[in-house]
């Protein structure tokens, strides 16, 4: 039997590779970005342009921040999150 010996990073990106093209790129083909960005209830956590969230907290570095909170609730939950994060 003949075995091939890939590195990690090789198979993580053949692994990425074949989920972006048999998975992930045909869901998302035309939808628009407020389909992506829909929020199914108010004060959602999203990925928005930065100074737009109502998030008790905004991480990020650049034009766009994550919303989360911290401490962690109690119990642990986190409000819905956006239609395009399901897919």
């Amino acid at each position: 039997m003949t075995t091939t010996s890939r590195s990690w990073p090789d198979q993580l990106a053949a692994q990425l590779r074949w989920h972006w093209d048999h998975q992930l790129s045909a869901r998302l083909a035309g939808l628009t970005d407020e389909e992506y960005f829909w929020e199914p209830v108010a004060d959602c956590w999203s990925v928005r342009p930065r100074g737009t969230s109502t998030a008790q907290m905004q991480a990020g570095s650049g034009a766009m921040t994550i919303d989360f909170a911290f401490p962690e609730p109690s119990p642990p939950r986190s409000p819905p999150s956006p239609g395009g994060w399901a897919m």
